[in-house]
């Protein structure tokens, strides 16, 4: 994984919490680990694929996709700069969710063998409605 410079510049003035903490680094964790499930082809592996559906997929996911709508209401507050590319920008829908207090990990998408994942943004919920 590749931080943005300024990924937790967001959370500056908020109060240390050990049990948000530890939920953040989970899902970062969660995010690392499935950055390294593929293989020589670049095909996501069964490990990979588990984790996926545990953490990607259903009601209570820890990770989403921002809705169409969302989308286009915060379409500039879900571009960040691009860490690795001056002058060019990240769109950065995906996110972790933290929901107590309402925290978000927004990095890129899709994850791929040959490719950077990029977190960008770590701190309060961006598309509040």
């Amino acid at each position: 994984m590749t931080f943005a410079s300024n990924s937790f510049d967001p959370l500056r003035g908020y109060p240390f919490g050990k049990g948000v903490a530890e939920r953040l680094l989970l899902r970062l964790s969660i995010l690392q680990v499935l950055k390294n499930c593929f293989d020589e082809r670049g095909e996501r592996t069964p490990e990979g694929h588990a984790l996926y559906q545990k953490h990607f997929t259903g009601e209570k996911a820890w990770f989403s996709d921002s809705s169409d709508t969302e989308k286009a209401r915060y379409e500039s507050d879900l571009t960040f700069a691009h860490p690795a590319e001056a002058e060019e920008w990240i769109f950065c829908t995906w996110h972790a969710k933290v929901k107590t207090p309402q925290l978000r990990v927004h990095f890129s998408w899709p994850i791929r063998a040959e490719e950077p994942l990029y977190i960008v943004y770590v701190g309060p919920k961006i598309t509040k409605r």
